[in-house]
Order: C-alpha cells, then sequence, then structure tokens
C-alpha cells in the first residue's frame, strides 16, 4: 500500500467525520470552535459558578470536567445548593448516547446526593447504575469533581489504572492481530479468535467501533479510563493497513461480524446470491452510508446513528429497536455470510474507504 495516499485518504475521511461533529457538537476534542480561534478564550461554555435570585449557588461542571465522559460523550451536570446543602443535581445537554443516558437519569441517579452537604455527598460511595454503566459512571464522576470544586478539595484525576477487564480485552485484541499475521491452517483456532470477540470484547466489554463512537471522540475527546479498548480497536483499524493487512478489525475483532459467522457456520445451506446481487448490495451500502453523511451535514438524522446494531450486545442499554435489528441480521446470517457487515454496515463503510484503492 502506498503510505502517502492511505494518509491522505485517511486524513480526508476525518475531516469527513470532523464536519458532521462540529455541526451536531460544536466541538473538536471538546473544545468550542471558538476556542480554536481565538485561544485566549476561558470559560466559553458560559460561567462555572453563579448566584440565583432565590440565593442557592449552581455549580456547572462543564468546564471543570471536560476530561470525564461516558460511553463516548461528557456528561455536564449543575449542582444546586441552597443552605449549605444541595437541593438538586441536573443532567445538562449532551451527545451521550440516548438509550445509556436515559437509562442512568430514569434510575434516580442524580437524585442519592439531594439533602447532603458538599463533604457529606464527597464521603458517600455511589455505585453505578446496572445496564447503564458507562454513563452513569461518567455522571457519578462528574459530580464528584463538581463538588470537589464547591468544597475547595484538590480535584481528583478523571484517568483510571488499567483494570483485569480492559487487560483481558486488550489480550484478546493482541491475539487477533497475531492471527492476522500467522493465519493459522486450523479452523479451530479461527473459531476460538471469533468466540472470543463476541464474549470479550462483545458481550463483557461492550467494546467496539462504531459510527456514533468516531464522532462523539472527535467532537468531544476521548476518556481512556473508559475506552482503552475500542481505543485499541481503532488504532488496529488505522494502523494495520499500513503493514499490508486490510480489513483488519473487521475481519478479526469486530463483535458482529464475528457473531454472524459463527452462526453461519452452524448451516451449510446459504441463500444463493449471483455475483450481481452483491454488487448492488454493496453499491446500496456505500450509497446509504453517503445519504446518512449528508443528512448529517444539513443537520438533520443525528439520531439514525444511535441504531447501528452494534449496541445489540450492551443488551440491557439497547433499544427495543436496536434489539430486534441484531436478531434479525443474526438470523439472516444463517443462510447469508455476514449479511450486516457486507450489505449495511456504515462503520466498515467508513474504514474501507481509507483503504480504496
Amino acid at each position: 500500500m502506498d503510505k502517502m495516499k492511505y494518509m491522505v485518504r485517511l486524513l480526508t475521511v476525518a475531516l469527513l467525520i470532523a464536519t458532521v461533529a462540529v455541526k451536531r457538537d460544536g466541538k473538536i476534542i471538546g473544545k468550542e470552535i471558538s476556542e480554536w480561534i481565538s485561544p485566549s478564550i476561558e470559560n466559553s461554555d458560559g460561567p462555572t459558578e453563579w448566584m440565583a435570585e432565590d440565593g442557592s449557588r449552581h455549580i456547572s461542571s462543564v468546564n471543570i470536567a471536560r476530561d470525564i465522559s461516558g460511553f463516548a460523550a461528557p456528561t455536564p451536570v449543575v449542582i444546586q445548593i441552597h443552605d449549605g446543602k444541595i437541593g438538586k443535581i441536573e443532567a445538562l445537554k449532551n451527545s451521550e448516547t440516548p438509550e445509556f443516558m436515559n437509562s442512568a437519569l430514569n434510575s434516580g441517579l442524580l437524585q442519592r446526593w439531594d439533602g447532603l452537604t458538599p463533604q457529606e455527598a464527597l464521603d458517600i460511595q455511589i455505585d453505578a447504575v446496572s445496564g447503564a454503566t458507562m454513563s452513569s459512571s461518567s455522571l457519578i464522576k462528574t459530580v464528584r469533581r463538581a463538588l470537589e470544586y464547591t468544597a475547595s478539595v484538590q480535584p481528583q484525576s478523571g484517568a483510571n489504572w488499567l483494570d483485569w477487564k480492559s487487560a483481558i480485552g486488550l489480550l484478546v485484541i493482541l491475539t487477533g492481530i497475531a492471527m492476522s499475521f500467522i493465519k493459522p491452517k486450523s479452523k479451530r483456532w479461527r473459531y476460538t479468535q471469533l468466540i472470543l470477540n463476541v464474549i470479550v470484547l462483545g458481550f463483557w466489554c461492550g467494546s467496539f467501533l462504531s459510527l456514533s463512537l468516531l464522532i462523539n471522540w472527535i467532537g468531544n475527546g476521548v476518556n481512556l479510563s473508559f475506552a482503552m479498548v475500542a481505543v485499541a480497536l481503532l488504532l488496529i483499524a488505522l494502523l494495520m493497513p499500513m503493514f499490508g493487512k486490510k480489513n483488519t478489525y473487521c475481519t478479526w475483532h469486530c463483535p458482529m461480524g464475528s457473531f454472524q459467522e459463527l452462526t453461519g457456520k452452524t448451516i451449510k445451506y446459504k441463500l444463493p446470491l449471483s455475483q450481481k446481487t452483491i454488487k448492488t448490495l454493496t453499491h446500496v451500502r456505500e450509497g446509504l452510508f453517503m445519504v446518512l453523511l449528508f443528512l448529517m451535514w444539513i443537520g438533520v438524522g443525528f439520531e439514525l446513528i444511535n441504531y447501528e446494531v452494534f449496541t445489540f450486545f450492551l443488551f440491557q442499554q439497547a433499544s427495543v429497536i436496536v434489539l430486534i435489528i441484531g436478531v434479525v441480521f443474526i438470523g439472516l446470517s444463517f443462510i447469508i455470510q455476514r449479511p450486516y457487515c457486507r450489505f449495511v454496515c456504515p462503520t466498515g463503510t467508513l474504514l474501507k474507504l481509507t483503504e480504496k484503492q
């Protein structure tokens, strides 16, 4: 592969996604466009603290917790303090995936600090919400950062050391890389890797690449404490083609692709598709991707990317529609080889644009 041409294509694709992120969030890597143009401008997202007419003190986390994010975006809040106690904590507008954020908020998470002093609130342990782990963990850390500011406590870093779940996820990624180079003759090794992708990367870690995730990262930045495994997957997807290994992520790591391939191995019969039909369906996938991109460029259709089938693996948080779509494509994969990957997937289409000769 011509590395220079590849870098140009990669930069072009990045700019395409960046324009979508700017259109939706007005930010690049967590900073407002005005901040990039005039770096001297401070607190462009509004004041960190102000007093309301009723005498209550309001603390915004927007400027003091930029590095903390949920599934892929920051989860800012405003804390209202009256007579030295927390009266209310309110979530602000954010770009977190709606299903995840709503699940965390509907659990009553933000009401658990009500009536406490900032110091009392810092002393209690609040657990993440089952079924909305990443979003609720982000909210908890964001509230704590704002409380630390309120109580004049030295703020703690949002980053964590590598945990054991991420370590195992990274190990599975490394085995996939090794397989892509070794290409063992025994199918048993291939099947083992596919199973690990589904169980570890998919259902356990909930780590995969999606168009929604990439847009959020470009717009709001990346929090490694939540996304270390997903970041590793992105690096593989972008760097492996430079070593002559195209489609490494899609072929050796994607949980959804692995799930479809495994189910497809259980039945020998496959629906006969002519080369013309396959070519037509491939063009349809590319056309759908361009339409989706165009809709987001003009400021509509952002909600469509929340229905990428990958969140099927986060079944406790995924919407009913995503679960139904996921089941449909898993069902089709029994008789059609990787139908979602080959004929629908917008993320796969985006990655192929960087590798196209």
